[in-house]
């Protein structure tokens, strides 16, 4: 009689535990972000990259920072600072591209230097990173 009334109580007991876990499951999920709402920043990121690349005859990585020379010296400056992602230019315009970053980082490739991949990871874990590469273009087509 004992046997039963203790298998009874750890059923009960097992029971509740993955209730309160089902619970804590459906209702503590960190808000996703949007998948439309990111895909637009990446692509609104990726058409930056890609006209500031165009122009580009130098590349300078620095720690969190990518520095891009087009032909008349002009620069645009990268830099991932407490999770966000920042372009600024000559002229001072500073625009925030992507926020809410985790990691990311800059690689110029060697020997050649022509080559610059870049990494991107969002802190929310269920948000896709963004990686891409770009070459230097000096302005040719």
């Amino acid at each position: 009689m004992i046997v039963e009334w203790f298998l009874a109580l750890v059923f009960i007991v097992i029971l509740g535990a993955t209730m309160l876990s089902v619970y804590k499951f459906i209702f503590y999920q960190p808000t996703a972000t949007s998948a439309t709402q990111m895909l637009a920043a990446y692509q609104n990121l990726f058409e930056r990259l890609e006209g500031d690349f165009r122009f580009a005859v130098k590349a300078d990585q620095g720690q969190d920072t990518l520095t891009l020379t087009d032909s008349r010296q002009q620069t645009v400056t990268y830099s991932l600072t407490d999770g966000t992602l920042s372009r600024k230019t000559d002229s001072g315009n500073t625009e925030a591209m992507l926020t809410s970053l985790h990691s990311g980082g800059f690689n110029i490739a060697s020997p050649s230097r022509q080559l610059v991949s870049i990494w991107l990871v969002p802190s929310d874990s269920f948000a896709s990173p963004f990686f891409t590469s770009f070459a230097l273009q000096g302005g040719k087509r």
